[in-house]
């Protein structure tokens, strides 16, 4: 819940979010704190792992961005961080 809240707050800030942005991180810090006040963990716990699994992927996305950003787009090490973002288990 603590990735999502300073996400937000973070793209509010710099002015990063569209609508459909700042809809996924509010649902995901509503989700999750339903899931960590609920009287039943077994349940949430499915959810907040469920949410954990899906956002594996934002460190490659973020760092073919970051590589972008400074000229290596046309990299070995692009390619390598692009193809293992497409090909996740």
């Amino acid at each position: 819940m603590s990735y999502f809240t300073y996400d937000t707050i973070a793209c509010l800030w710099y002015n990063l979010f569209d609508g459909w942005m700042l809809f996924h991180h509010i649902s995901c810090i509503v989700i999750q704190a339903m899931g960590l006040f609920s009287d039943d963990f077994k349940e949430s716990y499915f959810i907040i792992l469920g949410l954990s699994v899906a956002e594996i992927s934002n460190f490659t996305m973020h760092m073919t961005e970051i590589l972008k950003n400074v000229g290596l787009k046309h990299t070995k090490i692009y390619q390598l961080i692009e193809n293992s973002y497409f090909c996740k288990i």
